[in-house]
């Protein structure tokens, strides 16, 4: 229920935001750019060694842990929303229940949503968060107060982009299996089961806004995952440079280090120029 001139129209839409918004973090602080790019991440456990500083760069677990997430999200997308057939997608179970699961994945994923909290944060001017913690339930109010509520008044679009593919409702109903739907009928529905009569609830949603909401959700994270990817492999042409300065909190995090930081193309891979304590 979504044509290829709409989805080419989302899929541009998502693409030049997420563009504003690296450019727009760049120009505010090269630092914040290049941590987020070089996945910064706060591990306490370090502290127990006198010498080892607990934040660390190219933080990989994360990543590892999402990446099957992530691949076939891109190979659904080829697989289903290539339009080489028709000009528009129509009803199919088979993709509905695909597309209900990867929803799901995709506002569930901490590792997404680490993500997302990292970039409004440093849009908003902020120092780098090393540390993310993003709860295990109520997904919502993370995502409202930590996220949407941060944006809201930004320059950029990202906040209304997260609005037209997220809603709680839905993630809440297929996460429990909470909907159901009849394409046997003439009833363009999917109706949620959760719907308690609130007023920011979801009773059902037509396949065309289910679609567009979908779509919305998935090429987001494609795209934030994707220029994360390329924007790495450019970054020493770029700067002109395969060394960069950032700013590293010290071991009690009291003081603020600029340390280099260098970056191996041919590997894919950001080290520490000179090891230290960062005291």
């Amino acid at each position: 229920m979504i044509s290829e001139k709409r989805y080419i129209e989302i899929y541009s839409e998502i693409e030049d935001c997420i563009n504003v918004v690296f450019n727009s973090i760049k120009s505010k602080s090269s630092s914040n750019y290049i941590l987020i790019l070089a996945f910064g991440e706060y591990h306490e456990l370090l502290l127990r060694n006198p010498i080892l500083s607990p934040y660390l760069i190219d933080y990989t677990i994360d990543r590892y842990k999402d990446q099957n997430r992530l691949k076939f999200l891109t190979e659904f997308l080829n697989s289903y929303y290539l339009f080489v057939d028709s000009e528009e997608i129509t009803p199919d179970e088979f993709r509905f229940h695909l597309e209900l699961m990867i929803y799901t994945h995709i506002w569930e994923s901490k590792y997404f949503l680490k993500t997302l909290y990292r970039i409004v944060k440093t849009l908003s001017g902020e120092c780098y968060p090393w540390t993310v913690s993003v709860p295990d339930n109520h997904k919502f109010n993370f995502l409202s107060k930590k996220i949407i509520q941060v944006i809201e008044n930004n320059e950029c679009s990202l906040s209304e982009i997260i609005k037209k593919g997220y809603h709680s409702s839905l993630r809440n109903a297929f996460a429990h299996s909470q909907y159901h739907y009849d394409l046997s009928i003439a009833d363009d529905k999917i109706y949620l089961d959760n719907y308690k009569r609130e007023d920011w609830e979801m009773k059902f949603i037509t396949f065309k806004e289910w679609t567009e909401r979908f779509v919305y959700s998935a090429l987001l994270s494609y795209h934030i995952y994707n220029s994360l990817r390329s924007r790495r492999r450019s970054l020493s042409t770029e700067f002109d440079s395969t060394t960069f300065i950032v700013e590293i909190p010290s071991r009690n995090g009291i003081k603020i280090n600029t340390v280099p930081i260098g970056y191996n193309e041919t590997i894919d891979e950001f080290y520490y120029v000179k090891r230290n304590s960062f005291v």
